[in-house]
């Protein structure tokens, strides 16, 4: 996992991995609900995460990593301090 802040007011985590990166159908489709490459599980979590992301105003990114692997990428506002 990596942290930053791509631009004042914002966090970016990105969460890498170095297996085969997503298939191009996978890319286009792993935030839809239901579904999946396993052949186990449910296909909602990319959807769950990508809704919370979006209702805290944030943006969930997901792609192929150029040295292999994949790259899931948010980007949320910074909480403001409370007093």
């Amino acid at each position: 996992v990596v942290l930053g802040r791509p631009r004042s007011g914002w966090i970016r985590l990105e969460v890498l991995d170095s297996g085969e990166g997503f298939t191009p159908t996978a890319l286009k489709q792993a935030l839809d609900p239901f579904f999946t490459t396993k052949t186990t599980g449910t296909g909602i979590g990319l959807s769950i995460a990508e809704g919370f992301v979006r209702a805290a105003g944030g943006k969930l990114k997901l792609e192929n990593r150029a040295e292999g692997g994949a790259r899931v990428t948010l980007d949320l506002p910074e909480a403001e301090e409370n007093p």
